[in-house]
Formats: structure tokens, C-alpha cells, sequence
């Protein structure tokens, strides 16, 4: 027999950015996909596979796969399932990995569940039992069946909380190419301030108004954290301040922030900024090397702590109560209005 309504390869494939997002809300931790009815491959949860010691039990390929990437492999994938020479498990997700994809025999051994008879056709991410369920009873839902457990309640807030991501870096470095990346996979709110300054300005661009539009879509990014959506700041945040700053923002809406800086070399960054120019005029400005040089020597590189979280949020410079009141400084709430 067939499993009903089994996804296809297909399928998946077009959604693997609704996987990663379903997989990261805790919406759901495994299912099983194939062809022709017949389920042949799982992919599941990293929480599922890393609770089950699925490194011990099963290993991994080395490194974890960008979403996107997995989605134009699925179908080799799947194909190398039922030729057998799949290997070891695979791990996906943008940095750390979030779903692995593996084959059902796999899965099964991971579960420890044993293989159906022969010719018997079954979803191992699907359990049956023998008894029926009691009239009138009805499956929990999360929130009931963490509701006297504050261990999973902790747990499910982690796992639900949004994400504030911060792109650091010189122009033509790639921030926004990565942001399109995340906007597209995890469904994140990305505010790419240089969009909005063309769309109201055009050829001119006005530092005045620039520090405007960031405050304003970093007002919109904070709203989007307190409503559980992950954001995306795509400013390049030169100042190790504007990022303590932010990081504490973050915090204070319960949200995790992670610094993610871009560099290439000067060369490589001169030949992008040309090329983008030529090919999309009306998306950019025209930028000096003299530019570069006094904007390179103003910025503030990330320290390794703050790219892996480890560096503390610092104080405010002198002459500010909280981060909060330098914020509302550094970006004023209109042009030639600053906080008295």
C-alpha cells in the first residue's frame, strides 16, 4: 500500500525554504517524501537528530549545506538513496545546521524502530498502535503538552524566538546578496537601507536623511521582532557601537541578535562596486576609491566575539543613560530633529 498524502521529491524540493522555516518554529521535526506513493527519504529536525545521538549513530558528511543548495541537490539525493550509495546523513541550514536529510532505512536506525515486513510499504516518521484512541479525546497540541512543563516551555520559547540579523561591511562586500538569501529561506523581514534611500531620493543621497531612514527601519525591524519575525538590518553598521546598541535593542524585545560581517579585498571590492554600477545604475551610486580609503579607515572591524556572541554588550559612551537614548541620537526620529 501507498502512504497518503506523501510529498513528492518535487515538492519538497520547491519548499525547502518553508521546511527550514517550519523546522526552526518547531512546527514541525520529521516527515517522509518520495515518488510514487512510496516513502524514501526523511528529513527531520536537527533537535530530533541531535537528542537521538545521531552523529554517534549515524555520522555526518562534513560541514552543513545552504538551503537553496539543497534544494536543487534533493533530486541526486534521493536518486542516490535508492541506488544505495547515499552515505552519510546530510545537515542544512544557513551557519548552523537546522534539518538533516537522510534516507527511511536511516531513520529507522536512528529511532531504533525495526524495518516493516517484506512488501509492506510504511512512513517511518509516522508510529501506529494497536489500540484505539478513547471517544472524545483529542490529540495535544505544543502549548498543551508543555504547559505543566517549564523545561519545555523554556524550550519552545528558544525555539520560537526571532532572530535579529545584523550585516557588517564595507559596500560590494555582499551583505545584501546575503540578505535576499536569508529574506528568501527563513522568511525574514529584510530592511536594506540603500533601497529605500533611492526610492526617495534617487542620484542624490543625503547623510542627513540616511541616519532618518535607518532609525525608521530599525523601528520597523524592532516591531517585527516583538511580532516573532526574524529581521534582517542590512546597513553594514561600520561602529562597534551601532551594533552594541542593536544587539541590546534586540535583547530588550527577547530576541537573539548575530553579527555577520563581509569582507573581500580591495581589488575584488572595486571590481563588484564597478560592475553593479554598470549593470544596475539606477540601484546605486557612483563610489570613489578615495571613498573607500576614508570609509575603510573609520570602520570599526567585529571582533570574534561578537561574531560568535561571546562579547558582551558594552556601555553606552559618556552622556548617555542607556542604549536606548543613544539610539534615538544617533537616529533621529526626523531630519534636523535630535533628542534635546
Amino acid at each position: 500500500m501507498s502512504t497518503p498524502e506523501l510529498r513528492s521529491v518535487a515538492e519538497v524540493a520547491a519548499d525547502i525554504a518553508g521546511v527550514v522555516r517550519r523546522m526552526t518554529n518547531g512546527e514541525t521535526h520529521a516527515f517522509a517524501f518520495g515518488d510514487g506513493g512510496v516513502p524514501e527519504a526523511v528529513i527531520a529536525s536537527y533537535g530530533q537528530y541531535d537528542d537521538l545521538d545521531g552523529d554517534e549513530t549515524l555520522g555526518r558528511r562534513p560541514g552543513v549545506v545552504a538551503p537553496d543548495v539543497l534544494g536543487r541537490q534533493l533530486p541526486e539525493l534521493v536518486e542516490a538513496i535508492r541506488r544505495g550509495t547515499f552515505g552519510q546523513p546530510m545537515l542544512v541550514g544557513i551557519g548552523d545546521p537546522v534539518l538533516v536529510v537522510m534516507s527511511t532505512q536511516q531513520y529507522r536506525t536512528l529511532r531504533g524502530d525495526d524495518e516493516p515486513p517484506a512488501g509492506v510499504v510504511d512512513d517511518p516518521t509516522v508510529r501506529s498502535y494497536d489500540s484505539m484512541p478513547t471517544p472524545g479525546s483529542k490529540p495535544f497540541s505544543l502549548q498543551e503538552w508543555a504547559r505543566d512543563d517549564p523545561f519545555t516551555q523554556q524550550m519552545l520559547a528558544e525555539i520560537r524566538r526571532p532572530t535579529l540579523y545584523l550585516t557588517v561591511g564595507l559596500p560590494g562586500t555582499g551583505k545584501t546578496t546575503w540578505a535576499r538569501r536569508v529574506e528568501g529561506e527563513v522568511g525574514a523581514l529584510r530592511l536594506t537601507k540603500d533601497e529605500w534611500m533611492k526610492a526617495l531620493y534617487g542620484d542624490d543621497n543625503p547623510e542627513v536623511a540616511s541616519d532618518v531612514v535607518e532609525g525608521r527601519l530599525i523601528g520597523i525591524g524592532l516591531r517585527g521582532l516583538e511580532l516573532g519575525v526574524d529581521v534582517v538590518i542590512d546597513f553594514g553598521l561600520w561602529s562597534r557601537e551601532e551594533r552594541d546598541a542593536l544587539r541590546d535593542a534586540a535583547a530588550r524585545v527577547g530576541a537573539r541578535a548575530e553579527v555577520r560581517y563581509f569582507e573581500v579585498s580591495l581589488d575584488e571590492q572595486r571590481r563588484r562596486l564597478d560592475e553593479r554600477l554598470a549593470a544596475r545604475p539606477e540601484d546605486t551610486w557612483p563610489i570613489s576609491d578615495d571613498e573607500l580609503a576614508s570609509w575603510a579607515a573609520r570602520f570599526d572591524v567585529p571582533t570574534a566575539g561578537e561574531l560568535d556572541g561571546s562579547d558582551p554588550v558594552g556601555d553606552p559612551p559618556d552622556g548617555f543613560a542607556g542604549w536606548r537614548e543613544w539610539i534615538a541620537d544617533r537616529w533621529p526620529p526626523a531630519v534636523g530633529k535630535r533628542p534635546s
